[in-house]
């Protein structure tokens, strides 16, 4: 009688991940498995992780901005990642949380308050003069707080895995939590932020973490001991004064003066290493994408 052949034991879920990483094919046909890229990466053999926030509750002018951590996952595969300087950077691993439902749908619903006291204030009218508003400004700041939060939750958790983060918003609010992370596990750190707008308003409408308040709560950490700011081209008198009054401690570099520095020679790759001279040694990069026009 013969012996029936042994079945293949299972693969493990490291071995199978380690085999998917193996015949990764990095210039193949992007997979949509719900990470970036369609990395092959998860969590715990992640080096890096993505926090997508779809948040953009303050937005003054135009929301939509809470569509881009999907929106980004989404085109993401249709992309090619070589990187010059490190071509083989992928492999290090990178993967992207999924991105929480329960905020969005929270963030839709503090939207329409939002609204509401933004349209209030064009017309004069504020919290304090209607119990509505007030109500209501009391929930979208109470809101904002507990999306900081499990920001901060997530970052916290990847920072004591001993993991790089980098956070994707939404609106530029978002980043407080990680910020608040960070102030946990260094001493002192500085922030290099890439910006059109100051971000510097106290409360900006009435919104504790409003998206032009994020470089202002920053500061209030004492673990930030600088503030290097590049590209700006909007800012208000206070944020201005409060810049000057910062002894050093907030250093912006006007996109005005970036522009005559270069008319008057001095050229870009001078300027850029002027700006990281100001810089500690520990930084963490903020983008608003504005900064970029």
């Amino acid at each position: 009688m013969s012996e029936l052949p042994l079945r293949p034991s299972p693969l493990s879920r490291q071995q199978r991940l380690q085999e998917s990483i193996a015949t990764f094919d990095p210039g193949g046909v992007g997979v949509v498995n719900g990470n970036l890229f369609g990395f092959p990466h998860d969590y715990a053999h992640a080096s890096t992780v993505v926090i997508g926030v779809p948040w953009d509750v303050t937005t003054s002018y135009q929301d939509g901005t809470s569509q881009g951590p999907n929106a980004i996952l989404k085109a993401s595969p249709q992309l090619d990642f070589y990187d010059f300087d490190q071509p083989h950077a992928w492999q290090q691993g990178i993967y992207m949380l999924p991105i929480p439902r329960w905020l969005l749908a929270r963030n839709q619903r503090l939207r329409q308050d939002a609204i509401a006291i933004i349209q209030g204030a064009e017309q004069g009218i504020t919290p304090t003069d209607n119990l509505d508003l007030s109500a209501a400004l009391e929930r979208v700041n109470q809101g904002c707080r507990a999306m900081s939060r499990w920001v901060f939750n997530q970052t916290q958790t990847a920072l004591q895995q001993r993991k790089k983060f980098i956070i994707i918003g939404g609106d530029h609010s978002v980043p407080l939590g990680g910020l608040e992370a960070l102030s946990q596990h260094y001493d002192d750190f500085g922030i290099l932020h890439l910006d059109a707008h100051g971000d510097l308003r106290i409360a900006y409408e009435g919104f504790q973490e409003s998206h032009a308040s994020i470089m202002y709560n920053a500061i209030q950490l004492p673990q930030v001991t600088k503030l290097v700011q590049v590209g700006i081209r909007d800012i208000s008198h206070r944020e201005m004064s409060l810049i000057q009054q910062s002894h050093g401690r907030i250093v912006t570099y006007l996109d005005t003066q970036l522009k005559q520095a270069s008319y008057a020679g001095i050229h870009w790759l001078q300027q850029c290493r002027n700006i990281v001279k100001d810089l500690p040694e520990h930084v963490y990069i903020s983008c608003d994408v504005d900064g970029l026009d």
